[in-house]
Order: structure tokens, then sequence, then C-alpha cells
């Protein structure tokens, strides 16, 4: 009965951290925006919703190679973060073109209440993106770890940390005026982001088989290494942005496509000594 009521409370804390956050980036929403993009606030009874079922049904604890949790909160969170980065965009040229590209915006008062500090819009950006990524990170680690073993939840946390490294950067291009103006490349580039969240609701460490490691690793692949790879080698390519970031996750993605080959040529050719 204790270890229920614990992973109870785990499981009700991290969802409500995450529920708080997806409520900041839908003010900031509504700040850039006008009141009425508080619609999408609805996304939030998803969350709620799934709180109830895993906390009645479930007991806190999570499944195996699916976490609801981290699946709900990345689509209530995702689309506003695709909305403060398409206003970014469309306001390119008073952000970066002008000399008030560093001016601070608030949040808008709702019912008088407020918070009581301001940032640039970029800063806004990033703290809703960066705290996204963290707060999964942080959040996986308080869940409760169900059939998870000390070692693929700590297998599975590296993981996250690799992946979180690797988002990351990918925005980092939105920093360089070049991308910016070019909005396929943007837009593609946001496209590609929001499909690689996908990975952090999966258990991509659990499985135990050759076979289940390796479609694991190609589902990652698949998702992320090979399109960041793409987006990489057209940055470079194209606007010949050669910097320390770009080259490192570059080559990181080339050495996953390696090994994701070379993985699938020892299944291919059934020797127990490899797979």
């Amino acid at each position: 009965m204790e270890e229920s009521c614990k992973n109870i409370w785990k499981a009700v804390i991290v969802r409500l951290i995450f529920v708080i956050h997806s409520g900041l980036a839908y003010w900031r929403v509504a700040s850039v925006y006008d009141k009425s993009r508080f619609y999408l606030l609805f996304l939030l009874l998803l969350q709620v919703a799934e709180c109830l079922y895993a906390v009645i049904g479930r007991k806190g604890v999570e499944y195996k190679w699916f976490s609801s949790c981290f699946f709900f909160y990345i689509a209530s969170t995702v689309p506003a973060i695709c909305m403060l980065e398409i206003d970014r965009l469309n306001r390119y040229t008073e952000i970066y073109q002008r000399e008030n590209g560093t001016h601070l915006e608030a949040l808008i008062a709702i019912k008088g209440v407020t918070l009581p500090f301001t940032l640039t819009p970029d800063i806004w950006v990033s703290l809703i993106e960066e705290g996204m990524l963290f707060l999964m990170i942080l959040g996986r680690l308080i869940l409760p770890r169900g059939e998870l073993s000390r070692d693929q939840l700590a297998e599975l946390l590296f993981v996250f940390i690799g992946m979180a490294s690797d988002n990351s950067d990918l925005f980092v291009l939105f920093d360089e005026s070049a991308v910016r103006k070019d909005r396929v490349l943007t837009i593609a580039i946001l496209v590609i982001w929001c499909l690689s969240m996908i990975l952090y609701a999966v258990g991509l460490t659990v499985a135990e088989t050759s076979l289940g490691k390796f479609c694991s690793l190609l589902f990652a692949f698949l998702l992320q290494d090979f399109p960041y790879l793409i987006v990489r080698v057209v940055v470079l390519a194209k606007y010949a942005l050669a910097s320390y970031g770009v080259l490192f996750f570059l080559f990181k993605n080339i050495f996953v496509t390696i090994l994701v080959f070379y993985k699938l040529f020892t299944l291919c050719d059934n020797d127990d000594d490899y797979v």
C-alpha cells in the first residue's frame, strides 16, 4: 500500500509540473497572438484525463514500452511551440533586422494576474522549448519505474540527454539569418523536430533481444538522426554554416547511420557472435 501511494504521488507531481509548463506555453501564445488562442487549453484536458486514468487505473505505474504521460504532454505542448516559432518567423524583419530586436515582452494579464518579469521574444521561445526537454528528463527520473529495471532507466535517461542535446542544437540553426530567410527550410526543421519528440514517449531501452534493440535503434534513426543529418547537410552545403554545433552533431548523425547499417548487416548475416 505504501509503495502504491508513493507511485501515485510521483505520477501526480510529474503530471502537475507538465500541466503548469503547458499552461505557460499557452499563456505565451495568447500574449503573442490574442486571447482567443486560449482555445488550446482544451489540450490540457487530455493531460488531466490521462492523469486520472494513470492514478485510478494503473496506480501511477508507467507502461514499459510506452509513456502515455509523455505522449499527451508532447501532444499538448508542441502545438504551442510551433505557433511561437511561426510567430518568430513571421516577425523576422522586426526582431532580427531592426534595432528593436531586443525589446522585452510580458505575458498578458489574465483577470489581473501576470508574471513579474519580461523577456525578449527569443528568450520566451527558448525558455519554453528548453524547459520542455529538461522537464521530460526530470520527469522520467521521478516517475515510478514500473517494469523498467534500474539499468534500463539509467540507460533511458542517458538516451534522453543525448536526444535533448541534439534537439536543442537543431533550433540553434534558427539563429542564423540565412536559415531564417529560407521559410521552407525553417518550416521543414520545425516539422522534423516535432516528429522527433515522439521518441520521448517510447521505451527505447527496454528491448532485451538483439532484434528488438535494432528496431528501437532504427526507429530513433528514422525519426531523429536521419532527418537531422539531412537538415545539417543541406545547411552546410547551401549556406556553408560550418559552426561547431553543426559539425559535431553532423558527425554524430553520420556515426549513428553507420551503426544502424552495420547492425542491419549483422542481422542479415545471421552471425550469432554479433547479433
